[in-house]
Formats: structure tokens, C-alpha cells, sequence
């Protein structure tokens, strides 16, 4: 629904992009309430929800919290065009940021991870060899 309230919006459709925006709304406060919004991706979806809502404080509030939760989706944020009205603002360009960091210390740990996993596999192995008659 969002792809399409965009289009709505791109294509001068306000009143049926509006709509959409206010069911979306709706869905929104649902998901909240059952307490099933807490999730990366659901956070994300809010964001961009009120981003086309142009309600940019509460869009980088959401997707500040998603990317506390794990989003990392660098590339989507810095290319997807349902970002666009929230580029020229600073508070995105941070939260773009923040994401870059947050997935350049999570792709140091894997590399950490297996370098260390490396080792102990090959320690283990030269143990084992040790111990052959």
C-alpha cells in the first residue's frame, strides 16, 4: 500500500494517496496496540508511512528505533525514492550514517568471528595431527 500511495502521489492522485495514508494509519495503530509493531522491517514500514505522510519527526523517531532493533538495509535507504522527502534533512543523513556504522561493525565481527573460528579449527586440527601415532 505504500508503493502505491506513492504512486498516487507522484501522479498528482493526493486525495487517494491521502486515503490510503489514513488507512495505513489505522493499521498502524492496530499493530501498535496488539504490541506486534516492534519488529525491524514493521518499524521500517512505519517510518516510510510517515515519511509520505510528511511527518518527518515521527518518520526519523520509527526508523532511528528500527535500526536500534537490527534494520541494516543500507543500500534501501540510501537509493529507495519513498525516502526522498526526508534526504535534505540532517537527521536522515545521520540515521543514514548511523546504519553504515552499525553494518561496518557487524560485518567486522563476522570477519573477526571467522578468522577466530579459523584458528581454533586449525589449532584443533594440529592437536589432532599431534596426538596421531
Amino acid at each position: 500500500m505504500l508503493d502505491l500511495a506513492k504512486a498516487y502521489q507522484l501522479h498528482g492522485q493526493e486525495q487517494d494517496a491521502h486515503l490510503l495514508l489514513r488507512d495505513l494509519d489505522d493499521h498502524y495503530a492496530l499493530l501498535v496496540r496488539e504490541g506486534v509493531a516492534g519488529a525491524p522491517d514493521s518499524l521500517v514500514s512505519m517510518a516510510l508511512h510517515r515519511a509520505l505522510s510528511e511527518r518527518p519527526d515521527e518518520a526519523f523517531m520509527v526508523l532511528g528505533q528500527a535500526i536500534d532493533r537490527g534494520w541494516r538495509d543500507y543500500y534501501s535507504l540510501a537509493h529507495d525514492a519513498r525516502w526522498n522527502g526526508l534526504r535534505d534533512h540532517p537527521e536522515f543523513l545521520n540515521l543514514l550514517v548511523k546504519t553504515e556504522r552499525e553494518l561496518t561493525h557487524e560485518r567486522e565481527l563476522v570477519i573477526d568471528h571467522r578468522r577466530t573460528n579459523s584458528l581454533n579449527i586449525a589449532f584443533a586440527r594440529g592437536q589432532h595431527d599431534m596426538a596421531a601415532p
